[in-house]
């Protein structure tokens, strides 16, 4: 790997664990304050696109807006969404992982429209990813529970990955034509206005803050938009121009680590010993995956 390929290959690491560091972020704020999860994503979506906007002077994307539009309002803004809501009712490590399962979704696509071929590492692949599944939620057959985690979290999850399958499948075009900055940083301000009206009944919940906890919660929203939304998408995104596939997705199996490990270290949250084989299949089905 040379310096120059290295250095990218680190952004995207430091990337991804941004994203697992704000999803323990959003644990705490869920946990300790009792926060909105749809106040939470508007308020999300607009610092990161505000600030993608300005510190990169993203233009407003121009080029095939149907399709921009598109990516937004079934991609990147659902997929914030569902993501935060399955956050509130699991944990960041869980959430992520879940998530994941749009790596057999796009497969699944992929092969319908005849842009890959079937494989064994296809099949192994999704086999792992979805054993992981199983014994993330359920723990059989080693678990006495039907089900291991909230099902509005299961829900709220596979919502998560099927938007994030849409939105990975739709960015590649829209930023071609639009560059990464601009798709992205306005469809996040956009996301944001739009659902700014259904959180706008939730903003008397900062009263109670004030007095007590309003530096903890206002740190907490500031680092989740600009260092766990904008900088996190920039270094990943931007990864992708300069790095291989393979590299950037054992890069990004760095969120669901970090969100484990942080979510233990700060807030004591710890999955149970079998949902741990299940985060380990899932991590090795990402890996196989690469290899397709």
């Amino acid at each position: 790997m040379s310096s120059k390929t290295g250095k990218w290959f680190l952004y995207a690491l430091v990337g991804s664990s941004f994203w697992g560091f704000s999803g323990t972020a959003s644990s705490a704020l869920f946990i300790r304050y009792h926060f909105s999860a749809i106040l939470l994503s508007s308020l999300r979506m607009l610092i990161g696109g505000i600030f993608i906007i300005i510190i990169f002077r993203a233009g407003i994307p121009r080029k095939d807006v149907k399709n921009f539009l598109v990516f937004t309002f079934a991609g990147l803004m659902p997929v914030q969404i569902s993501y935060i809501e399955t956050i509130k009712y699991t944990n960041a490590a869980t959430a992520t992982l879940i998530q994941y399962l749009f790596l057999p979704i796009i497969f699944i696509y992929e092969i319908f429209k005849k842009i890959i071929r079937v494989d064994r590492y296809i099949i192994i692949s999704t086999a792992f990813a979805i054993f992981g599944l199983i014994e993330l939620i359920s723990g059989f057959p080693f678990s006495d529970k039907n089900i291991l985690i909230n099902i509005y979290g299961i829900i709220f999850g596979m919502i998560s990955a099927v938007t994030a399958a849409a939105y990975i499948i739709m960015s590649g075009n829209v930023i071609s034509k639009n560059g990464s900055s601009s798709s992205i940083g306005y469809a996040l301000l956009i996301g944001g206005i739009v659902t700014l009206p259904f959180s706008l009944n939730k903003m008397y919940l900062f009263d109670s803050y004030i007095k007590a906890e309003f530096i903890g919660v206002i740190s907490l929203i500031l680092f989740i938009g600009i260092i766990g939304t904008a900088l996190s998408f920039w270094l990943v995104i931007s990864s992708r121009e300069k790095v291989s596939s393979t590299k950037t997705s054992i890069a990004a199996t760095m969120e669901p680590f970090m969100a484990a490990i942080t979510s233990s270290t700060f807030l004591n949250i710890f999955l149970k010993p079998v949902q741990y084989l299940g985060f380990a299949l899932i991590i090795v089905s990402v890996i196989i995956s690469t290899k397709s």
